[in-house]
């Protein structure tokens, strides 16, 4: 079997490769945060409530704000973790 040779990389796919990371792990941050939130709320506020119509509706739409807030920092992590990776013309020779 013949070793397969590393390609240098191309800039747009290592954009597009750590954007994708970045894209689901925020969603999925953002969906345990709307879900744990969710099901809280409506354990506080809604499940013991005779008319739990409002509280419930309140307790679904609450968590939003947070899982929401956590997409403010997609194109700062973008930018750092572009700028952590190894440029392809800086390789040391030692």
């Amino acid at each position: 079997m013949h070793a397969q040779i590393s390609a240098p990389a191309d800039p747009d796919r290592i954009k597009q490769r750590v954007t994708n990371d970045v894209f689901q792990k925020l969603a999925f941050t953002s969906f345990a945060i709307w879900t744990g939130g969710c099901l809280i709320l409506f354990i506080l506020f809604a499940a013991n409530n005779p008319q739990p119509v409002f509280p419930a509706m309140m307790s679904m739409t609450t968590p939003l704000i947070p899982a929401l807030l956590v997409w403010t920092l997609y194109r700062p992590i973008v930018a750092w973790r572009l700028a952590r990776r190894p440029q392809a013309g800086s390789e040391s020779s030692s």
